[in-house]
């Protein structure tokens, strides 16, 4: 997908083609769930969100690549 579309594009532009992907091989995922984080036995609600839990086990977090131009 990245070699389609190329560099350059935001993050959230990736995400949504990405998971375009994921629909048309039926693939199961969750977008923008809220995580909790649990501090001294407390549940604090920090604002974290994923940007896609893929079939319940694994959380991916998308970066847009940045060119090196040295």
């Amino acid at each position: 997908m990245h070699k389609h579309l190329g560099p350059g594009l935001l993050e959230s532009a990736y995400e949504t083609c990405w998971l375009h992907e994921f629909r048309l091989r039926g693939i199961a995922f969750v977008r923008q769930r809220p995580i909790p984080i649990e501090y001294k036995e407390t549940k604090l609600d920090c604002g974290f969100r994923s940007d896609v839990i893929v079939e319940e086990r694994v959380v991916v977090e998308v970066k847009e690549e940045i060119e090196d131009r040295r």
